[in-house]
């Protein structure tokens, strides 16, 4: 049975080590970011992240837009090394050849997914299937870590 194409953005699933608080920060002006929404930092605010982003803050926990005079408080999950997000491939993943290897983030607010394939920026790192699926195929549903955050700078530096 094939996976459904359905990208909503990154969910928080669990903790390899310790526990994971939810973060508040303000969003920049005139922004609309979704729950599930990966991400980054500008110039001390947030912003959604792109496949270029670099640096991952984080994951929305909540849907919110932003005035035009900022001043609005989102909540997100840290892109800490120890926490595990689930995410759907844009293509087609196979557990044999993308197991702990790295990606890319893409997509727009509300509908992010991994790109399995990508080596741009290579922001996360694939854990494998998500529990429960067992079709590794196109829009496969899978667990991974960013391992180039505002929290671990020292990955930031790509080979």
């Amino acid at each position: 049975m094939a996976n459904t194409d359905g990208p909503k953005g990154f969910r928080f699933v669990r903790s390899l080590a310790g526990e994971v608080s939810i973060e508040r920060i303000l969003m920049a002006a005139s922004q609309t970011i979704a729950k599930g929404d990966a991400l980054e930092l500008s110039a001390g605010t947030a912003i959604i992240a792109t496949a270029t982003s670099g640096l991952i803050l984080g994951v929305a926990a909540e849907s919110k837009t932003s005035t035009a005079s900022g001043s609005v408080y989102l909540h997100y999950y840290p892109a800490v090394p120890w926490a595990v997000f689930r995410g759907q491939t844009n293509s087609t993943y196979t557990s044999t050849t993308h197991d702990q290897t790295e990606g890319d983030i893409q997509g727009t607010t509300g509908i992010m997914e991994l790109n399995e394939a990508g080596t741009t920026e290579d922001v996360v790192h694939f854990l494998g299937l998500a529990d429960g699926t067992t079709d590794a195929a196109s829009n496969a549903k899978v667990d991974f870590i960013f391992i180039r955050s505002s929290y671990l700078p020292l990955l930031a530096l790509k080979a």
